[in-house]
Order: C-alpha cells, then sequence, then structure tokens
C-alpha cells in the first residue's frame, strides 16, 4: 500500500486535483484491478487536468500554451518568457502603464497560471517549470490547436508522418535520427532545437541535418532558439546569418569556439544570448555595436576578442540589457553612452581602476537603473585603497546584488551599508567577526551566501528580529564554523537553506526554526549533523544530497 501510494504521489507531481481525482479511480476498483489502473493513469489524469485548462481566460490559455516549447526544461527563466512573448506580440509595453515593466507583466501573467496549479513559480530562480502532468496536457492542448509542433528525433526516424502544413512554431529535441528529409514548410516564424539532458550522456546523437541545411530558406523565422547543442567543430553555419528578419537568437549552453563577423547582418536583431557553454573559449568579433536594434545582449562569462581590441558597444542606443560586462575585454566608456540601460550586470577581475570605473558609472545612472548586479573576483583588499573602494561600493548601494570574493578582513559598520542589497555573495573573505551580526540587519536582503572561507571564526549567530526578509541562505566549505545559533524570530520568511562542507558544524537550536522551510540541502556534511535533521524530517533520497520539503 504504500509503495503504491509514493507511486501515485510521484504520478501527480504534488497537485491536489490530480491527488484527488487518482484516489477516486482507484477507489472504484478492486485490488487486482488497480496496478493496471496505474499503468494507464497518465493519459486519464491529463483528461482529468483538462478542466483547469478550460476554466482559464483565454488570453491564459495562450500563455500556458506557449510553455510546451519547454516541456522538459526544469526552469523556464522568466526574463526569457518576457522577450519570447514581447516578440510574438502577447505582450505590449502599452499593457504596462509608468510603473510596471514587461517583466513584471510577464510574472503577473505566470502568477495567474501558478494559482491555478498549472505551473510551479520558482521566485528565488526567478524562473517557473510545467509541473508532471500539466505538461503533458499543455504538448497536446498546444499541437491540436496548431499552436506549436514537437518532434522528438530520440524516437522518431521518419519524418513523414509529421504535417508541417500549418505550423509557425517548431520545436526539435536532438536524437540518434537526423529526419530522413527536408522541411517543406517555409513559413515558419519559431524554431527552437534542443540537446536535451539524457542525450549529453550519450556519443550517438545525430546532427539535425534535415533542418540545419535548409535554414536559410526558412525566410519568415523570427525566433531562432539552439539549446546545448554541440555545434560541429565549434563552428556556427553561415545560412543562420542569412535570415535577416530574425529578432530573437539564442545559443545559450551550445559549444561554439567562434562567433562569425556576419552575425551583424542581422540588423533586426533585439535579443542576442551568447551564454554558451562555460568550457568554451570564444571569440568575439568587433561588429556587434552595428546591430543598432538591440535591446537585450547577453555576453558569455568568458571571451576573447580579435587582435586584443575590447568589445566596442557605444552605438548600440536601443539596448536595455546588459549582461557578463567585462572591463578587462569591453571599453567602460561605452557604458556612459547607452541612454536606455536599465538592467546591467557586470564581472571586475583584480583590477582597482576598473571598479572605480564601475562604480562611477553606478552612481551616474542608479536612479534610472532597475536593477544591476557586480560580481567582484580575485580582489583582496591588502592596501588601503582597495579597503575604500569596497567600502565605497558597500555604502552606495548601487548594485543590490553584490558577489565580493578576496580577503577583507572585515565589515564596515552597520551604518556604512546601505539598505539596498537584495543578494550579498561573500567568498573567501576570512572575515574574523561574525557577518550576521552585521548583514541582519539589511532590511531588504533576501538571499546572502557565505562560501569557501568567508568567515574564519567558530560561531554564528542570528539574532531575534534579524534578516526580515531573507529567502534564501547557503554555508559552504566553512572549516573553522563550529556553531550556529538561530534566535526567536530571526529569518521568518526563510524558505530555502543550503549546507555544504562545512565538516565542524553543529545546530545549537531544537530545529523549530526549519519548519517552515520548503527546501533543505545537504552535501558533505558531517554525520551528527545530517543525523539530527534526518531525526527531524525522515531521510530522503540515498545519495549525499537530501532535499526536504516541507509540507505544513
Amino acid at each position: 500500500m504504500e509503495t503504491r501510494g509514493k507511486k501515485m504521489l510521484e504520478l501527480c507531481k504534488g497537485i491536489p486535483g490530480a491527488i484527488i481525482a487518482l484516489a477516486n479511480l482507484l477507489a472504484r476498483n478492486d485490488a487486482s484491478e488497480r496496478e493496471i489502473m496505474l499503468k494507464n493513469a497518465r493519459s486519464y489524469l491529463s483528461q482529468v487536468m483538462t478542466p483547469s485548462y478550460d476554466d482559464l481566460p483565454d488570453e491564459s490559455k495562450l500563455f500556458f500554451l506557449y510553455l510546451g516549447h519547454f516541456r522538459e526544461d526544469l526552469e523556464i527563466e522568466t526574463e526569457k518568457l518576457s522577450h519570447l512573448w514581447t516578440i510574438e506580440g502577447l505582450i505590449s509595453p502599452r499593457e504596462c502603464g509608468s510603473k510596471m515593466t514587461l517583466l513584471d507583466l510577464t510574472q503577473k501573467n505566470l502568477r495567474v497560471l501558478a494559482q491555478k496549479d498549472m505551473i510551479e513559480v520558482q521566485e528565488m530562480k526567478e524562473s517557473c517549470r510545467l509541473v508532471g502532468l500539466m505538461g503533458d496536457m499543455c504538448v497536446a492542448k498546444a499541437e491540436e490547436s496548431g499552436l506549436l509542433k514537437v518532434i522528438d528525433l530520440r524516437t522518431e526516424e521518419n519524418l513523414s508522418s509529421f504535417s508541417f502544413s500549418k505550423t509557425r512554431r517548431l520545436v526539435i529535441y536532438q536524437g540518434k535520427y537526423d529526419g530522413h528529409g527536408k522541411l517543406q514548410h517555409r513559413n515558419l516564424r519559431s524554431l527552437r532545437i534542443v540537446k536535451s539532458d539524457e542525450q549529453h550522456q550519450q556519443l550517438d546523437f545525430v546532427w539535425p541535418w534535415f533542418i540545419m541545411s535548409d535554414i536559410k530558406k526558412l525566410h519568415a523565422l523570427r525566433i531562432l532558439d539552439f539549446d546545448r547543442m554541440d555545434f560541429p567543430e565549434g563552428k556556427l553555419p553561415e545560412d543562420i546569418f542569412a535570415l535577416t528578419l530574425l529578432r530573437y537568437l539564442s545559443f545559450k549552453g551550445c559549444f561554439i569556439k567562434e562567433l562569425p563577423s556576419s552575425i551583424s547582418n542581422l540588423t533586426y536583431l533585439q535579443v542576442l544570448d551568447l551564454r554558451i557553454n562555460d568550457l568554451c573559449k570564444i571569440v568575439i568579433p568587433n561588429v556587434l555595436r552595428r546591430m543598432g536594434r538591440l535591446q537585450h545582449l547577453y555576453l558569455p562569462r568568458t571571451f576573447e576578442m580579435q587582435n586584443g581590441e575590447k568589445l566596442r558597444l557605444d552605438a548600440l542606443s536601443e539596448l536595455q540589457t546588459l549582461k557578463n560586462f567585462t572591463p578587462k575585454v569591453c571599453e567602460i566608456r561605452d557604458l556612459f553612452k547607452l541612454a536606455k540601460l536599465r538592467y546591467f550586470y557586470a564581472k571586475v577581475e583584480e583590477s582597482p581602476e576598473d571598479l572605480k570605473e564601475i562604480i562611477d558609472r553606478l552612481k551616474h545612472d542608479s536612479k534610472k537603473w532597475r536593477c544591476s548586479s557586480l560580481e567582484i573576483k580575485n580582489f583582496d583588499c591588502y592596501t588601503e585603497k582597495r579597503h575604500n573602494l569596497f567600502r565605497d561600493l558597500l555604502a552606495s548601494g548601487r548594485s543590490p546584488k553584490l558577489f565580493f570574493e578576496g580577503y577583507i578582513d572585515q565589515l564596515p559598520p552597520r551604518n556604512q551599508i546601505s539598505n539596498e542589497f537584495t543578494m550579498i555573495v561573500l567568498s573567501s573573505t576570512q572575515l574574523k567577526e561574525d557577518p550576521l551580526a552585521t548583514l541582519g540587519k539589511l532590511p531588504k536582503l533576501r538571499r546572502l551566501v557565505l562560501q569557501d572561507d568567508a568567515f574564519t571564526g567558530t560561531k554564528m549567530v542570528c539574532s531575534s528580529l534579524s534578516f526580515p526578509e531573507l529567502r534564501q541562505l547557503e554555508f559552504s566549505t566553512l572549516f573553522s564554523l563550529v556553531e550556529w545559533r538561530v534566535e526567536d524570530k530571526a529569518m521568518l520568511l526563510l524558505s530555502h537553506i543550503k549546507f555544504e562542507n562545512c565538516m565542524q558544524l553543529v545546530l545549537q537550536n531544537d530545529l523549530s526554526f526549519l519548519d517552515t522551510l520548503q527546501e533543505i540541502k545537504m552535501k558533505k556534511m558531517p554525520e551528527p549533523f545530517t543525523k539530527r535533521l534526518h531525526d527531524k524530517f525522515g531521510k530522503q533520497g540515498a545519495d549525499q544530497t537530501d532535499y526536504w520539503p516541507v509540507l505544513i
């Protein structure tokens, strides 16, 4: 009985309506028939979920069906959906008013679906995902309505059974078949090609030549999304850059070695995502400044420029989002010419001069920038000059999200730290005094990570009423930490916590503060620590990482 119950819960993915429907179905049958019913329950439950879909407003139905593009994604970026829905005409700046952005509007529409248990919104990750049976129903309804078509080359060898006469949006999962044919339909507006996670473990996948050999003929294409694809020899087909009407082009997670200069032919492009596989070393030509309609640019985390130049972006007058900007290879002076920039994410390594210029830029335009994030790496503060820069950064609060790696010894007093920080990650800072005493007083802090000897003392305390907005807390590789105490009414909104490789840590509480959590993660923690949590919540999972969703 217990085994059957676990099968039910796994199948229903925690959706209340599905659990009730499956329980009622099994209750009407005797024991001998229940195993058979369970095997066929998936198709039955997809039908049961249909009323939830039918009750949605027509506009929300369209938003839900669009998620069928991402059926197998564990996380669907809200920001990405915002771009795609805007290009597709599903949302418009006219709906936003003076205070709301397109991203806000996207989040609002997703919350409607989440309230109906159609999707799960992951606020901390700024993403959402289809849940179990809802994903099956989503794809089925989307294909039935003609909104999109899904081709799975992991299982389908011959495409003769597919009809493309009305297809405007196509999703292809790469597999061991190449399609054995050519795509005759030339009116595609959106194409997504995905290398699924399971294919990363296999060597026998085939490049989808049936679509790539004729891609330049897809003249109506507006959206081209490559997801984790390994391009042969790391080279991009030149035919991609003949699609001059493209508005959205993404190579996120892909294996690419070089970006051809012909990318500047895509003068109508609004969104360009170059966040390729982190293991790749890509060379970028200095031509992106020619793409004058570009609104959202996502650079690789690491890249090189031809001939030692710095990337110029000064002519991108429409640019609103710029991520992974690195002064080492990008021209800082160009930032002052990007009048419409609102979302800015930069990384600075070692150089105090680069950091000062970034801080000056943040001060200059902080009021119009809705969000910014600053990652500072390998920045040891052994000199007063560097300490002053760090203090200036904390006092200004111009970058609400801060990642800092390097020795600082001690934090400034609380009255010298801005209230605007929403996320702080400290790494290798070697703080001698308990940082929680200071950081716990920040009124807007939602995420805090202390890692790699960020603190070298033995005891930390979350005092009463501290961290009023904290949702996510991580302690990782704090070798000296022995004791962590949480006082009454601290971290009342905490939902996610992670412990990793803190080999001496002991919890000094009755653990009642953990009762409101959605998820606890542990990895490489000492046995007494894990045993205490196992005793409270019950062990789930057999490996070294355990997850406990807390049921209230």
